[in-house]
């Protein structure tokens, strides 16, 4: 009927050895020369291998989502190796990160093996593994739960010595020192990656075996896959060490808060027990009266000096003076009936105490002057100096929260930048070439609108 000059259809057809391939149908219809309609052309394309690359990418995806949604590394780990397995079709894979040597007394065997090319050289650099799946799920006994950091090709590959290599004859491969294992088992490929931090430093390896060879496209597959899981265990170790600097800051925080609550215990103790330097003013004939306690508190012998205000005041730090002096005079001018100041006095050797200083005034003249104050000084240095500690870690504790926070931003930036840009070039793409592509090519289109906007 002419309605449609030329069709194209993927279809699935089932081969004689019954597998099943896709298919790509362009149908065209041939004319004679007079414009009749005389026979149809049809040219059938395998496109199996595209079908089973866009089916990998899909999934490839999925499981980039996957990571990118909170919980522990354990279950993060899982998907990675659940994913390469599943993706690549291979029999087992396994991930490995590098922490300190945990069984190296408690029935390692890597521990005790003597061969020298096997040799558990570094206890504080072990491999342990956190994932499997496959032919072997478990990760806490055998062999391969613990592999010597440098050692085995999985250790040769954590110490960089070889940095990740592809194998797809293992049988013929001497870095595979278990080829008859392989055999037995029909393993063909091996690849293993090295995960590698930021900073540069090793944190693991990813490995998987297969019963057929890697081509170059899975390879580099892989090795994206291999980068993810960089990217997933150093999130999580930052985040441990940022837990366990908040815990670490608490607790001392803790610890300083209880030193000072024992520190005022101590003191209202001395106050009760009189163990406080008194002093006694007479303002109108300038005496000032000091309790031998005053003398032994900042180190001077007793009577070092005249019992004069001028002596007292010329022994408080230069930046205090001010303060100390002014809240005395408020109370010989009667604008205060208690005087209570904090300041630095020059001790003996040269260095300073802080001083609480309490006073009242007790004695008036017949004309209503204020003739007499008496009040203590007690020795705060101590916990003077734990408040200081303790807004250094208020301080440490605020900054480790704005780094979480900072953290959180940068990591919600880095998904989402890079999405919009996704976004910003697949609407293009729809807006102006959407009439030129075919209706999977359309639906692929709204697809990937629909992926990068959820």
């Amino acid at each position: 009927q002419r309605k449609i000059p030329r069709i194209r259809l993927e279809k699935k057809y089932i081969r004689k050895d019954h597998s099943i391939i896709y298919a790509a149908v362009h149908a065209s219809l041939v004319d004679s020369p007079s414009g009749e309609p005389m026979f149809s052309v049809a040219l059938i394309e395998d496109i199996t291998e595209r079908k089973r690359i866009e089916k990998r990418l899909e999934k490839l995806g999925h499981l980039k989502e996957k990571l990118i949604i909170t919980g522990p590394l354990s279950e993060k780990a899982k998907r990675i190796t659940d994913g390469v397995v599943d993706i690549f079709e291979t029999d087992f894979s396994r991930l490995w990160i590098i922490k300190p040597g945990d069984m190296c007394t408690s029935g390692c065997y890597h521990a005790t093996v003597k061969k020298v090319l096997h040799l558990c050289k570094y206890r504080d650099k072990c491999l342990h593994l956190i994932s499997s799946s496959g032919r072997y799920s478990h990760v806490v006994n055998g062999k391969h739960s613990r592999v010597p950091f440098g050692c085995y090709k999985i250790g040769r590959v954590a110490s960089g010595e070889i940095p990740g290599f592809v194998s797809n004859d293992i049988s013929k491969d001497d870095r595979i020192h278990n080829q008859e294992w392989a055999q037995n088992l029909g393993l063909t490929s091996f690849a293993g990656f090295r995960l590698i931090s930021t900073s540069g430093e090793p944190i693991g390896v990813l490995a998987t075996f297969g019963k057929k060879p890697f081509t170059p496209e899975e390879e580099a597959l892989l090795q994206t896959i291999a980068g993810s899981a960089s990217h997933v265990i150093q999130t999580a170790v930052n985040e441990e060490e940022l837990h366990n600097y908040k815990d670490h800051l608490e607790e001392l925080i803790e610890e300083r808060t209880t030193a000072l609550q024992k520190s005022e215990e101590r003191l209202k103790f001395a106050l009760e027990g009189a163990n406080d330097a008194m002093w006694d003013y007479y303002n109108l004939k300038n005496i000032l009266y000091l309790s031998p306690r005053w003398f032994t508190m900042l180190g001077y012998p007793p009577n070092a000096f005249p019992h004069t205000y001028e002596t007292w005041a010329n022994l408080l730090h230069p930046h205090d003076k001010p303060g100390a002096l002014e809240n005395l005079k408020r109370v010989i001018r009667k604008n205060e009936d208690s005087y209570r100041a904090e300041f630095r006095m020059k001790t003996a050797s040269g260095s300073w105490r802080w001083i609480l200083s309490r006073g009242k005034s007790v004695e008036w003249n017949e004309k209503g002057i204020i003739c007499r104050i008496v009040g203590t000084h007690t020795d705060i240095t101590d916990r003077k100096q734990s408040d200081e500690q303790l807004k250094i870690l208020v301080s440490d504790l605020e900054r480790a929260n704005k780094e979480l926070e900072d953290f959180a931003y940068i990591v919600s930036h880095d998904l989402k930048a890079p999405l919009r840009g996704i976004s910003s070039l697949a609407n293009w793409l729809y807006e102006d070439f959407s009439s030129k592509l075919d209706e999977s090519g359309q639906d692929y289109l709204e697809k990937l609108l629909i992926r990068t906007k959820r």
